[in-house]
């Protein structure tokens, strides 16, 4: 029906908030939401899977990438999203025949999502800056001011500050800078990590080898394709 309806406004800006509760009134315990744009939603942590964005268009005028810059043929979100479907599918269903009774695919997809990480814990070096006390500042870098979301989104956890680095599993920076946490983690053997690690997880659903992501002299950054 038309009240269920949700359009731009004037093609430019949304007239509000989307709401799955307008879509679907009722039974919205079994609706996936798939977007790329998570802000436009109140349901960013429940029903919400946010998508890797496709760039089709090369400028703001709505000119289409140069065939020989399209990443079309090596996009892969489509199909790694597919299988993610799949296991809310399967989950949602098994749960039913075994319990005759339905779980709610917000418990699957953050069971789903709090398994990648699992518990590990991260800190971070040179990432953020902080005040007087110590205290983290918001970062100006979306990535970097959202990191502690998505790593509690995964099921980790962001330590702001410890003297204790022993029970640390990764260190997360953005540059080569041989601080004390940095020399700590190199000493030990344990994985210092370019911090898009994060966001990289969180797009393909899955903890990631970490190879792609060691921060390491004359670093080069990964690609996403």
């Amino acid at each position: 029906s038309v009240d269920r309806l949700i359009a731009r406004d004037n093609g430019k800006f949304f007239a509000e908030i989307k709401t799955i509760k307008k879509v679907f009134p009722s039974m919205n315990d079994m609706v996936v939401i798939l977007d790329d744009r998570d802000f436009v939603w109140q349901e960013k942590d429940e029903n919400l899977i946010n998508l890797f964005p496709y760039s089709f268009f090369a400028d703001k005028d709505w000119n289409p990438i140069p065939a020989k810059y399209n990443s079309c043929d090596n996009d892969c979100i489509l199909f790694i999203v597919q299988h993610f479907l799949n296991y809310i599918h399967g989950e949602f269903y098994d749960y039913y025949t075994r319990n005759n009774m339905r779980k709610s695919v917000k418990i699957i997809i953050n069971e789903k999502m709090h398994s990648i990480f699992n518990g590990m814990k991260f800190i971070t070096s040179g990432l953020f800056k902080r005040d007087t006390e110590g205290k983290i500042l918001e970062s100006e870098n979306p990535e970097i001011r959202n990191l502690k979301f998505y790593i509690e989104k995964l099921g980790g956890e962001l330590i702001e500050n410890s003297e204790d680095l022993s029970d640390i599993d990764c260190l997360l920076v953005q540059d080569v800078k041989k601080t004390k946490k940095y020399n700590y983690f190199f000493k030990q053997k344990k994985p210092i990590l370019f911090f898009t690690y994060i966001h990289c997880c969180n797009i393909f659903f899955y903890n990631l080898d970490y190879d792609q992501f060691i921060m390491k002299e004359n670093y080069t950054l990964p690609q996403l394709k």
